[in-house]
C-alpha cells in the first residue's frame, strides 16, 4: 500500500492506495500535465473523501483518453 497526501481547505488528508491505483493516478496526471495533488484535491471536492474507491471512481468518470 502507498500513502497519498493532499491539502484541501487547510486540512491534510491521506489515503492508502494500492500500487496499481497509484500507477494509474501517476500516469494519468503525467498525461494531463497536472500534479497528482491537483487530481487528489478534485477527488475530495467532488466525492467528499479521499479514498481509493473515490480515486478509481474519479478516474473512471472523468478521465477519457
Amino acid at each position: 500500500m502507498i500513502k497519498v497526501f493532499v491539502k484541501v481547505d487547510g486540512q491534510t488528508l491521506f489515503a492508502e492506495i494500492s500500487k496499481n491505483t497509484h500507477d494509474i493516478l501517476r500516469d494519468g496526471a503525467f498525461l494531463r500535465k497536472n500534479p497528482m495533488a491537483y487530481f487528489l484535491s478534485r477527488v475530495v471536492k467532488e466525492y467528499g473523501a479521499l479514498t481509493e474507491e473515490n480515486i478509481l471512481k474519479f478516474t473512471d468518470e472523468k478521465w477519457v483518453l
